[in-house]
């Protein structure tokens, strides 16, 4: 008869430790391993016959209680499975950005500054641009007003970023420049061309400082936005906003 049939007991599996937390955890290593020794690695381990538990009805409490235990495994694994992922793409992205500053740091080295800017343009790489809009900051003195036509793009693109040190280091080296060229940018678009004679120096630093107010333009529509936001980006931006009143107003 049925209660004749003797109780059967779940075998132990060598993925499985009826333990703590702790011994969770250790069970999940050891389904890693042996995952790695199985002729399939796409086979999701989400029954318990993955785990090793055999198939049909639970005949106590205990079997219960181990079924929890497997659902509770399987929960942790997919958790390591996304952070293993996640660690993937965080190695390519690195690797890309480093890849990225090597090429820059050449051009860098032909003091071709002009070239740096007109390639980071084409990167679209935001971290990118932070790293050498901070190199930039400690190398100011390098910067002239031809070069400002090529760094202010890139600088006010940097502001749509959505990580707050990218925004901050753009604010901060535009503080920069507009404190240092700001002034001969105001004046000389606010005085109209001349009408004596044809001056080529001064046509083309009339048009150098026409691309400069047209993106501090920009940056200065951008301002409002940026300063409702919470951290260092917001007060470098009440800082550019004061800036922009005190010299070019």
């Amino acid at each position: 008869s049925f209660t004749d049939v003797p109780r059967m007991r779940k075998p132990r599996d060598n993925c499985y430790i009826e333990v703590s937390r702790a011994g969770r955890t250790r069970s999940i290593v050891s389904n890693w391993e042996g995952r790695d020794q199985s002729p399939s690695h796409e086979e999701p381990t989400t029954s318990n016959s993955a785990l090793g538990a055999p198939r049909g009805r639970m005949y106590s409490s205990r079997g219960s209680s181990q079924a929890a235990e497997t659902n509770i495994v399987t929960s942790e694994e997919d958790v390591l499975s996304v952070l293993i992922e996640e660690h993937d793409l965080f190695l390519s992205s690195t690797r890309s950005r480093l890849t990225k500053l090597q090429i820059l740091h050449q051009m860098w080295q032909r003091n071709d500054i002009r070239g740096v800017f007109s390639a980071l343009e084409k990167m679209s790489d935001h971290a990118v641009c932070a790293d050498m809009a901070s190199v930039l900051m400690e190398k100011s003195e390098a910067i002239t007003l031809d070069l400002c036509t090529s760094i202010l793009p890139v600088l006010a693109d940097l502001l749509e970023s959505k990580t707050d040190r990218h925004v901050a280091v753009s604010l901060e080296l535009v503080v920069k420049l507009v404190r240092t060229f700001g002034p001969v940018i105001h004046s000389t678009v606010s005085v109209g061309p001349s009408s004596v004679g044809v001056d080529l120096e001064a046509e083309q630093r009339r048009e150098r400082c026409n691309l400069c107010f047209i993106e501090l333009e920009k940056v200065k529509n951008k301002l409002p936005s940026l300063m409702r936001r919470k951290g260092a980006a917001s007060n470098t931006a009440q800082e550019l906003s004061l800036v922009f009143q005190e010299i070019m107003s």
